[in-house]
């Protein structure tokens, strides 16, 4: 199944996802690293518990966008909500094997 793409995040949220995305860059590479200086374990697993969070916030920004924009257009417009449902199922499936 092909995807259908309705319109484009706003600029404000697109700088905010891109802010973000910078910030897991920044603590990717601290992560990095932390791991080849052999610092030490607790601080190691602080940091990839703040990068799963900040990822858990990116998720969260894009879904809201993704309602906000996306799904918002398909449904003011009477677009088949088949498409939308399979889409939102299969984003909750994937969230919920990486809880």
């Amino acid at each position: 199944m092909g995807t259908i793409i309705v319109s484009y995040m706003k600029q404000d949220a697109t700088k905010r996802a891109i802010h973000r995305v910078r910030i897991l860059k920044g603590l990717m590479g601290k992560l990095e690293a932390g791991i080849q200086d052999k610092s030490y374990c607790v601080d190691l697993l602080n940091q990839s518990l703040a990068i799963q969070k900040a990822l858990k916030s990116l998720d969260a920004h894009l879904l809201d966008q993704h309602l906000n924009s996306c799904v918002k257009s398909h449904m003011t417009k009477g677009s088949k909500s088949e498409h939308l449902r399979e889409e939102l199922l299969k984003i909750y499936k994937l969230s919920r094997k990486n809880s």
